[in-house]
This record gives C-alpha cells, sequence and structure tokens, in this order.
C-alpha cells in the first residue's frame, strides 16, 4: 500500500507470516548477514533489505520494519515527494 503526507510518499508492504525477531530486525539495520528460513521455507539473510535500506537512505528516506514473530511483518519506506 502506499499513502502521501507532509511532503513525504510512504509505500508499505504487510504480510501474515512468521515475522522477525527483534535482533534479526537489528542485524539488517547493522547491516550484519544472518540465515532465516521464510514462511515456505525460503532461504534468506535480509541482504535484500540491506540494499533497499542503502537506496532509501542515499535518496534522502528511511525505512522502517514492524515483525512480531508467528504473526507477520510491516516493511515501509518514506521518499520525499518534492525537491523543498
Amino acid at each position: 500500500g502506499y499513502s502521501i503526507s507532509e511532503g513525504y510518499a510512504e509505500v508499505y508492504v504487510e504480510d501474515t507470516g512468521g515475522g522477525m525477531a527483534d535482533e534479526d530486525i537489528a542485524k539488517i539495520f547493522r547491516k550484519e548477514n544472518f540465515h532465516k528460513d521464510g514462511t515456505s521455507g525460503e532461504k534468506g539473510s535480509g541482504l535484500g533489505l540491506m540494499l533497499c535500506q542503502d537506496f532509501i537512505q542515499k535518496n534522502g528516506g528511511k525505512l522502517t520494519i514492524q515483525s512480531k514473530l508467528r504473526k507477520g511483518s510491516k516493511i515501509s519506506f518514506w521518499l520525499k515527494t518534492n525537491n523543498d
């Protein structure tokens, strides 16, 4: 989904999957690799989110991750909608 307010656009993705532990979220923001099985057994390392975070920050935005184990996650990023 998305929303626009106060000069920023928020884009987000939500799921009801396995979620992430707080320590795994912290590793993403510290740029530390970790290994975690996804909801369908797929392997993950957080690398994709780390790359997204770098790209978003370089464009003046920010990335947030809200997650609860066995409940799901909401991953959002905000980017400026104007050049002010």
